[in-house]
């Protein structure tokens, strides 16, 4: 592995210190004074790197179960958290869900599994992966984010509580958002069979920034139509973010 030491590795007191330091290395012999001096100038490159991290705060975070979710969905899902992982966004860069994820193509490694397609749940290529980037959508909206494209499902479902969901599917919807802070961004994501976590990292440098608070307000508009708005309160400032109409599914209908 590779590390690249980056930040400032010299003593605050220069001069003192450097002279000092070098009139004790004198005094031994040559291969342990070089052997100290390779030390300390590790010890404080190692030092500054770890103090200039870019993604050492975690802005927003979201964690899912994935216990009621078959095993083919889990395996997309876990494909589509590998080719996420480590994502960098910078200052005014746009993510693209599709775009990173790519094709849902069996020689990628994708899946038939159940998908949420109308009041269906037909086995597609790449079934299940809705439930990540809805994850991304919420963690992206809790940031503060600028939500440039989001699609809702049609129907409620048990997995993302209504509103909060973001469907995607190659070639026709997409997840995507801008970077608005004033700091690169890193998406992690950690995937287990019962779980998966999502997480935005980054070091924004504006004190007055503060994660969202994001609400929910459902209304039953009809037996077999639901509405639901989302707001979104980042310090005092409220907001509107979505109002969606979902289909209610009926008994006997897949629901989950």
């Amino acid at each position: 592995m590779q590390l690249q030491i980056t930040g400032n590795t010299t003593c605050p007191r220069r001069s003192s210190c450097s002279s000092q330091f070098k009139a004790r290395l004198f005094r031994l012999p040559g291969r342990m004074a070089s052997t100290l001096l390779c030390f300390g100038l590790a010890a404080a490159g190692f030092a500054g790197y770890w103090l200039d991290r870019p993604y050492t705060h975690v802005l927003a975070s979201m964690a899912v179960s994935l216990s009621a979710l078959s095993t083919k969905q889990k395996a997309n899902i876990a494909n589509a958290a590998r080719r996420l992982d480590g994502v960098v966004l910078k200052p005014g860069q746009e993510f693209s869900f599709n775009g990173i994820v790519g094709p849902r193509t069996s020689s990628r490694g994708w899946l038939a599994a159940p998908s949420y397609v109308g009041n269906d749940s037909p086995a597609t290529l790449g079934g299940g992966i809705c439930l990540l980037s809805s994850a991304i959508y919420q963690d992206a909206l809790r940031a503060g984010l600028q939500v440039t494209e989001r699609v809702p499902h049609l129907r409620t479902i048990k997995s993302i509580a209504a509103g909060l969901d973001a469907t995607v599917w190659y070639g026709m919807t997409d997840l995507r958002f801008r970077n608005t802070l004033d700091c690169p961004l890193q998406l992690v994501t950690t995937y287990t069979p019962n779980k998966v976590t999502v997480e935005l990292r980054g070091n924004t440098q504006n004190r007055n920034w503060h994660p969202a608070r994001i609400t929910r307000l459902e209304r039953r508009i009809s037996p077999a139509l639901l509405r639901v708005e989302v707001y979104s309160q980042q310090v005092t400032q409220e907001r509107l973010v979505t109002r969606d109409i979902y289909a209610i599914p009926t008994t006997g209908e897949k629901h989950r």
